[in-house]
């Protein structure tokens, strides 16, 4: 029986790996579903932490909303970290791309 991983943007798919992370799924990033609840509990956690703690009163949703989207924002195309070479995980993301479809073109190219 395939293991059960979910896909972040297209849901439940099978693995026929079992528990793990499911390699060779084209349309998105597939993890088992034990990963994804920590990661979700630490992002969320992180966020609770810098921006609704830390900058709160909020006078009211809409201002939570906007902040948040900010918050986002840079989170995802301003920070830098290490681990990747210091750069943000916006820029990371659109380089492990670029390399992909660069080795998928010289592998049709070769075939």
């Amino acid at each position: 029986m395939p293991g059960q991983c979910r896909a972040i943007a297209l849901g439940p798919v099978g693995c026929e790996f079992g528990p793990g992370v499911c390699p060779g799924h084209e349309l998105a990033r597939v993890i088992p579903d034990i990963l994804l609840a920590p990661l979700a509990e630490t992002i969320n956690g992180l966020y609770k932490a810098e921006l609704i703690r830390r900058r709160g009163p909020w006078k009211n949703r809409e201002s939570v909303e906007l902040t948040t989207l900010e918050w986002v924002h840079w989170f995802n195309h301003i920070r830098l970290l290490k681990p990747i070479g210091g750069i943000p995980p916006a820029e990371a993301e659109a380089n492990y791309w670029k390399q992909r479809s660069a080795a998928s073109t010289s592998t049709e190219v070769s075939t």
